[in-house]
């Protein structure tokens, strides 16, 4: 994916996604984790079309699905999965505006958003909590692994959870403890608020929280 990535990203360029610049270049800038593997501090690495990039990418990619006859179902929710002899062979589904059920043919891929909703102030969505996806196939005997790896954006308005984009050097939220205080010049002082949101220990976190932005 890494040696890909730069063809990738022209290809999207070029098939309209406004990730160009006014100077003509690729617009670029800081992420949580993006680092200089030899300075350390941050870099601008991630592509971007303003704060619209997923929205521009699927209009992009939308007509080439269309193409391709692949079927949508918009504002379906699935209730279970259809387990045959130990194996997925499906979904039932309802669909909101009717209350009619569906069933899908067999399916090799259960893909679902996140459960940020497992905590209390959050700017996800309502509808993203741990019953929608990843309860399905755990009541269905099929194991759960690495549910521990959340990936988490701290940078939010308190109470609101409406999202800041974290930045350094005045760019973006900065994060501060229960005393107003900032904790990330200390605990990753190149790169700040800027800092990897998993720093590879999740048991020794889970005991000991080491405060490095987790």
């Amino acid at each position: 994916m890494c040696n890909e990535a730069v063809q990738a990203v022209l290809e999207l360029e070029h098939m309209g996604l406004p990730l160009t610049a006014p100077e003509g270049r690729i617009s670029q800038r800081q992420f949580g984790g993006h680092t200089n593997n030899v300075t350390g501090k941050p870099v601008r690495r991630a592509c971007h079309a303003a704060d619209r990039t997923g929205p521009h990418d699927f209009a992009d990619a939308l007509p080439a699905m269309f193409e391709d006859k692949v079927n949508f179902y918009d504002e379906y929710q699935v209730l279970d999965l259809l387990i045959v002899d130990g194996k997925a062979a499906g979904a039932v589904a309802v669909e909101l505006a009717t209350g009619e059920l569906h069933t899908s043919t067999p399916n090799r891929h259960h893909g679902n958003g996140c459960y940020g909703r497992i905590w209390e102030i959050t700017y996800q969505r309502l509808r993203l909590h741990w019953r929608r996806g990843r309860r399905l196939p755990w009541r269905n005997g099929i194991p759960l692994e690495d549910v521990e790896f959340f990936q988490i954006h701290p940078t939010g308005i308190y109470k609101l959870g409406i999202l800041i984009t974290e930045g350094v050097r005045g760019e973006g939220g900065i994060l501060i403890n229960g005393k107003g205080e900032r904790f990330m010049e200390k605990n990753a002082p190149h790169v700040q608020d800027l800092a990897s949101r998993d720093c590879g220990q999740p048991r020794h976190c889970a005991r000991n929280p080491c405060g490095n932005g987790n």
